[in-house]
């Protein structure tokens, strides 16, 4: 026994036991290898949307020679005439409903009931439409529904708060309203706050309740000069800013955004982040110039992520993708683009090419 205990280890019924010695651990650790460590399991590729043939990019959903064929700017042209006339097919087809429909029931203010909203990713709403025809034989009352809104509508928007023809009468008179605009009536801003949620109750879209009621989006959400106090019309229910889910500046450095850790700037330049948040609730137009700066590169391809944007402004990513693209294309414009409508007022009040010959030809005489 004296003889098993000097030397280096003790038998036992289950185990041998190691005797410890001075200086050497018993214990062995673990030596780093420079080996790289494969991953168990492939991740599983997808096959590319558009020739059908797996990419080797997992997060991609198109493979390399369908990216290098999109990115043509040809091919890009040809995508965006394909959405034009898928657009313009939409468009008839929802106008050849409201005319079937307008003779049917032999009232031609029919022919507005249709929904004019085209998306390319998603095609045609045609949310009216859909509500219109239903699951039963009821189409004819439903349009006559829509129709006395629709009447009553036209009616009350027409009355304005004044008599224009008896304030121009008066002298030093003043008018409300700033140029030659008027102010809708009472009457209107109540019909619309009380039928506007049945309709969006019906699933119908903003765009489909507006062609019924009326009304636009500056009247909902526009606060007139003329009473600053009374604010908007109503409130926002969609959007981190109108439901108060924004981070506060001060916790967004902690936060990890990208690689580029774009947050940092919130501890460095805390007051023009600031500044961001509080100009992106001001309004739409206000909010798309904040998007164009945080947006304008500060080197050649150097630009705040979309992630960070959208915590200090609470937009989303497809508005923020939308502001960039139009400012590649503008080359770097940070105003808006000119709305639509505006452009159209201003071709209509252009002269005709005989008009500036006979104009010119005065200015000769």
């Amino acid at each position: 026994t004296c003889e098993s205990g000097m030397s280096g280890s003790v038998s036992t019924r289950t185990r041998t036991v190691r005797a410890t010695q001075p200086f050497s651990p018993d214990v062995k650790l673990g030596v780093r290898s420079n080996k790289k460590k494969h991953r168990k399991t492939q991740p599983k590729l997808r096959p590319c949307i558009k020739c059908s043939k797996s990419s080797r990019l997992p997060h991609k959903s198109l493979c390399a020679v369908c990216m290098e064929v999109c990115a043509d700017p040809q091919f890009q042209a040809n995508v965006k005439q394909t959405q034009l006339e898928e657009k313009k097919r939409y468009l008839d087809e929802a106008q050849a409903f409201a005319a079937d429909l307008a003779k049917s029931i032999n009232n031609p203010a029919a022919e507005r009931l249709y929904c004019p909203v085209f998306r390319t990713p998603h095609g045609g709403c045609g949310c009216m439409q859909k509500y219109l025809v239903g699951t039963d034989d009821g189409t004819h009352n439903r349009a006559r529904i829509l129709l006395q809104l629709l009447q009553e509508a036209k009616r009350l928007a027409q009355q304005k708060c004044y008599n224009w023809s008896d304030a121009k009468c008066r002298r030093g008179g003043q008018s409300v309203g700033l140029g030659n605009g008027q102010k809708r009536s009472s009457s209107f801003e109540l019909f619309v706050a009380e039928h506007r949620p049945r309709l969006r109750d019906l699933q119908l879209c903003e765009r489909a309740t507006q062609r019924v009621l009326f009304y636009s989006n500056n009247f909902l959400h526009r606060v007139l000069k003329t009473e600053p106090n009374k604010g908007q019309r109503i409130q926002r229910t969609k959007g981190k800013a109108a439901l108060g889910l924004l981070q506060p500046i001060e916790e967004l450095p902690s936060e990890a955004c990208c690689r580029r850790r774009c947050t940092a700037l919130a501890r460095q330049y805390r007051t023009l982040v600031q500044q961001w948040r509080d100009r992106s609730q001001m309004g739409q137009m206000e909010t798309r110039r904040v998007l164009a700066e945080m947006l304008t590169p500060c080197a050649a391809t150097a630009t705040n992520c979309y992630k960070f944007i959208s915590w200090v402004t609470g937009c989303s990513f497809t508005t923020i993708s939308r502001v960039s693209r139009q400012m590649q294309e503008t080359g770097g414009d940070r105003d808006p683009p000119e709305h639509g409508l505006k452009k159209l007022f201003q071709s209509k009040n252009l002269p005709e090419e005989g008009d500036e010959q006979t104009s010119t030809l005065h200015d000769i005489t």
